[in-house]
Order: C-alpha cells, then structure tokens, then sequence
C-alpha cells in the first residue's frame, strides 16, 4: 500500500525542530530579563531585592539615583554674607550734624516774620565754632597731609568762603525788612552749603586715625569758643 503523501511528516518534524530551537532561546531570554531586573533592584533598592548588606557603596548609589547628576562629594553652600557699612568716625558726624544744624537756622531766620535776634545769635555762635575748627583743626591738617590738586583747590575754596561768611554774619545787624533778610539768609545758605561740601572732600581724604585725633583737638576748641561767648569781658 502506498503511504500518504510527506507533507505531514514533514509538518510535523518543522514544528518539533522549532520547538527545540525556539524553547531555548526564549528560555534565555526570560533568564536574560530576570537578571537585568534583579540587577536593577539591587543597585537602585537593595531592600527590595532582599539585599541586607549594609555596605555603603549601595547606599551612595541610592542616594545618587535622583534627577540631578551624581556628584560623589557635596560641598557645603556658603550663603553671601553682606557686610555691613561702616559708622562714620565720630567727628565726621559730629560736623555733618552742625552742619545741618546751621542750614536750618539759617532757613528758620528767612521764613521768620518776628524778632530773629535769638535765632542770627545761635547762629554766629554756631558758625563761630565750626570757623573756629575749620581754621585751628581741618584746614591746617589738610594743608599739613593732603597734596593732591583737587583737594589743593577745595581747601583753597573753602579757606575763601569761610571767610565770606564771616563777613556775611558780621553785617547781620544791618540787615533792615524782610526782603532783605530772605536775601542775606540766600548768600548765607549758598555759601555755608558750597563750604560744608568742599569741607566734607577734605574730611574724606583723611585717615580715620587721623579723624579720631582731630576730634580731640576740635573738642578743645569749641570749649574756648563757648567760653568766649559766655564771658565776652
């Protein structure tokens, strides 16, 4: 009897040599899978994968996996320290406050609409002092140290417009109506203002030793000042 045609042995044969063939290789793929998974577990959560080595290595790696990159060593983040100004010298603010001191008097004379004589009075005791210090302390320093052009020419200014002033607060008794009062008051704040500015480039020059210093001296002479005035006799 003649055997049925070869296609189902043949069939049959392909199918069991690709089941010998194809079984393995998708074995090994699975294993390939697991192990990469197992890999994965253990260096990103040793805990998961059942790992209970408390190795270091592991936990730096854990600490590493965020999004930002690995960075083995974290240095320390200094946060900007703002420094404070300096406080001015004690004889700077002390000028700068008689300086304001007599610009309002001045102010107060020209908006007056009564008797000025106590407020000219504090005035030219006010402005006998500060000339006193200028001409005995800052001027005669400033010549002694400073050499430079500008502040040359800014004691020049200043030497000239104290002595403006004084001529200005000599003639105080001569001024006659309001009018006349509003403009002397004018040239006295220009001027005391133009004089307190060259003064202060002079002050900035010099060394804060050299300030502290000054003080004492500028201390001596409004002592004398006010005791001129206290007892003209």
């Amino acid at each position: 009897m003649q055997l049925p045609p070869q296609w189902p042995v043949v069939a049959v044969v392909r199918d069991a040599i690709w089941a010998s063939v194809q079984a393995p290789s998708r074995m090994a793929r699975s294993i390939v899978l697991y192990l990469m998974l197992l890999h994965r577990q253990t260096v990103f959560s040793p805990r998961t994968a059942g790992c209970t080595v408390s190795d270091s290595s592991l936990i730096r790696i854990e600490a590493n996996t965020g999004s930002g990159p690995y960075t083995p060593v974290m240095r320390k983040g200094r946060l900007p320290i703002k420094k404070a100004k300096p406080a001015p010298v004690a004889f700077a603010a002390e000028l700068d406050a008689e300086s304001k001191e007599m610009l309002r008097l001045i102010a107060a004379i020209a908006e007056a609409h009564s008797d000025t004589t106590a407020l000219i009075d504090s005035l030219q005791v006010a402005f006998a002092k500060r000339a006193a210090v200028d001409e005995e302390v800052v001027f005669p320093h400033a010549d002694e140290r400073l050499t430079k052009r500008e502040h040359r020419e800014a004691l020049a200014r200043a030497q000239l417009r104290t002595r403006v002033l004084d001529a200005l607060m000599t003639g105080a008794t001569a001024i006659d109506g309001h009018a006349a009062r509003r403009v002397w008051c004018a040239l006295l704040a220009a001027e005391a203002a133009a004089l307190f500015a060259d003064e202060k480039k002079l002050r900035l020059a010099f060394h804060a030793n050299d300030l502290r210093a000054l003080q004492r001296n500028a201390a001596n002479v409004r002592a004398e000042v006010a005791a001129a005035f206290s007892h003209p006799d």
